[in-house]
């Protein structure tokens, strides 16, 4: 897994948000959002575009909720970013120390190097990894282990037996460089 505060300096990332709320709407978010968005890209070192006030860049006239699908490409156009993330102006980020290049590292498979040139594993990458053991992601706070902890047991011919409190015991095997659990609901 890729740690949660992982930081890619290589990496241009924006976030966008419009907050274009009438002076008089009895909402706080006008208030709150942008002191929240401001903390969150200065600790992180990313490009901020916050919109307080119609018109939004590339909305030409769109109301508010398609412009920032309009927004956002036109970051992307720019070719200034690498990555462009958008919050809606009612989601306040509560975890200042998870980084946006932790996610896209962890879940598009990009594999960052370490100093000592060797590739850093990525969470579903395929590996000879003996898999037995416990597994538990990183983010997980210590009064949650117990509940988010999955046991794995290999056995003969690739065979495998998972155990979690969220979901019991199943069988597997690794198919093809994957894992794959046989849950009873075909999930």
């Amino acid at each position: 897994p890729i740690a949660p505060s992982f930081r890619d300096p290589a990496l241009r990332i924006a976030v966008v948000s419009i907050c274009a709320y009438p002076p008089d709407h009895p909402l706080a978010l006008p208030k709150l959002t942008p002191a929240n968005r401001h903390a969150y890209t200065e600790r992180h070192d990313y490009a901020l575009r916050l919109h307080l006030e119609p018109p939004v860049i590339g909305a030409h006239g769109l109301g508010h909720q398609h412009a920032k699908l309009a927004a956002t490409l036109a970051y992307l156009q720019t070719g200034d970013f690498d990555w462009v993330a958008w919050f809606d102006c009612d989601s306040v980020l509560m975890n200042m120390d998870r980084t946006l290049d932790s996610i896209i590292y962890q879940y598009t498979q990009v594999v960052p190097e370490s100093d000592d040139e060797t590739p850093v594993p990525v969470c579903g990458e395929h590996r000879d990894w003996e898999l037995a053991g416990d597994w538990l992601d990183s983010w997980v706070p210590p009064s949650a282990r117990d509940k988010a902890l999955v046991e794995i047991q290999q056995g003969p011919a690739s065979s495998v037996k998972a155990f979690a409190r969220q979901f019991g015991e199943v069988g597997g095997r690794v198919e093809d460089g994957q894992l794959i659990l046989d849950f009873p609901d075909g999930a």
